[in-house]
């Protein structure tokens, strides 16, 4: 059946293939044939996939060359060729396996670091909240301490001054009292 295909077919298809296996756009292909020298665009890419533009030699050859594969897959009827291109597709298709496969092993791997580095993290933010704790308990320990140290110095001040203003009253009542005793036993005298 494929034999009954025009050669402008036959190459467009082709071409669609491969590109498709690649995972490449046809804006792709249009950019790439604009690099090599051709004025391509997405439209002519279309039109060169549905046989609806004839397709120079040199076309081929740099889209062969674009594709990653050769002429003979983008141009031959046999059944050799339609075996490369599929093989040229699989092989394509095992290599961007093996990239994600490698993207994905590298991401794991990052992701494995990135949560050890958040559990060394949280350790050591364990770490400063205890030490911060201890810091306050120990500051606040002290300034109990020195407190209570002003406290008592006050409160031993004022005991003391209580126990001076007694101890004068004491006195000065004890000095009343003496002065009284005095002048009564003055008074009770015998007058000579």
């Amino acid at each position: 059946m494929e034999n009954q295909q025009t050669q402008e077919q036959l190459t467009g298809k082709r071409l669609r293939d491969v590109r498709l296996s690649l995972d490449l756009s046809q804006q792709t292909v249009a950019e790439e044939m604009v690099r090599a020298g051709f004025s391509w665009g997405q439209t002519t890419v279309a039109k060169t996939e549905a046989a609806d533009r004839p397709i120079r030699i040199n076309e081929v050859a740099a889209l062969s060359h674009i594709l990653g594969t050769d002429i003979a897959t983008l141009v031959d009827t046999s059944e050799t060729a339609l075996a490369f291109a599929e093989r040229a597709a699989q092989l394509q298709l095992e290599k961007r396996i093996d990239r994600l496969s490698t993207e994905y092993h590298d991401t794991w791997l990052e992701t494995v670091n990135l949560f050890h580095k958040l559990h060394r993290l949280q350790g050591e933010a364990d770490t400063l909240v205890s030490d911060s704790r201890t810091f306050l308990e120990v500051r606040t320990s002290d300034a109990v301490e020195q407190v209570k140290v002003i406290a008592n110095t006050g409160l031993n001040e004022l005991v003391n001054q209580i126990q001076a203003t007694v101890v004068k009253m004491f006195v000065a009542e004890n000095a009343a009292t003496f002065r009284d005793e005095q002048h009564r036993t003055a008074d009770y005298e015998p007058n000579e």
